[in-house]
């Protein structure tokens, strides 16, 4: 793992281009935008929740996602494990197809995932079709993982690690996975959450990266050599995006 003040750039030597890559964007104005737009769906779910009253937003059932209208023609809604079944085997098919080997989890470890009550974990559908997914649970339950395992917040249950963002193919390019982390942002400050962590590959999932850049991610760690299947970089970005609390949302 490296230390990022070894890397900013102009400290001694001049960074190689991947690592410059990840400070391509100023951080102030990064997160002052998406701090933003992430106060203004706080405070639109807290009117939709005031007007739905206790049975949600939509035919679901489920909590809002902070997002009125997804897509056209597509819902949002949490899963857990009530629906997890229903929707299963599609997200273990757009997981494979999303990730190379080494970032895939085993199906057990998605379902633990998706059905702890204390995570945030989105399914986009379209009718009865899967169109991506985000996963996310506590900090603490990801201990193991390199990045959470040194992260100065972990055993203080503010930090929600968002685990897995996919899209399914045919539906990438059209801005669904912005609103499903959009929607897991809202949700996690919601549920009390301070900061949301995560780890994008450098290279392979640039525009993963260049995403959460944009909700204003910020690399804490980059650990080197860590997923050991000979395709470079093998190089992760471990970052924070800081949430607002919910009353600055109102």
């Amino acid at each position: 793992m490296t230390a990022l003040n070894h890397l900013l750039p102009g400290a001694g030597t001049h960074p190689p281009p991947l690592i410059n890559a990840v400070y391509a964007l100023p951080d102030t104005a990064v997160s002052s935008a998406a701090g933003t737009e992430i106060c203004y769906l706080i405070t639109r779910q807290t009117q939709q929740t005031s007007l739905q009253g206790p049975r949600g937003n939509s035919h679901h059932n489920t909590p809002s996602t902070g997002i009125a209208r997804p897509l056209s023609g597509m819902d949002i809604e949490r899963l857990n494990k009530h629906n997890w079944a229903r929707y299963r085997n599609q997200i273990l098919v757009i997981e494979k197809n999303a990730y190379e080997a080494a970032r895939r989890d085993e199906p057990r470890t998605l379902e633990r995932i998706a059905c702890n009550p204390a995570g945030v974990s989105l399914v986009a559908t379209e009718g009865d079709q899967v169109t991506g997914f985000c996963l996310g649970g506590p900090l603490e339950d990801f201990a193991h993982v390199h990045g959470p395992n040194t992260d100065p917040t972990l055993s203080s249950r503010t930090t929600l690690y968002s685990a897995d963002t996919c899209v399914a193919s045919q539906w990438q390019g059209r801005g669904l996975g912005r609103q499903l982390k959009l929607a897991q942002l809202v949700q996690a400050a919601g549920a009390g959450y301070r900061i949301v962590s995560g780890r994008n590959r450098a290279g392979l999932a640039h525009a993963m990266w260049v995403l959460n850049r944009s909700l204003g991610a910020r690399a804490l760690h980059l650990i080197e050599n860590d997923y050991a299947d000979g395709l470079e970089p093998d190089l992760c970005i471990y970052y924070h995006i800081t949430l607002p609390a919910p009353d600055e949302g109102q």
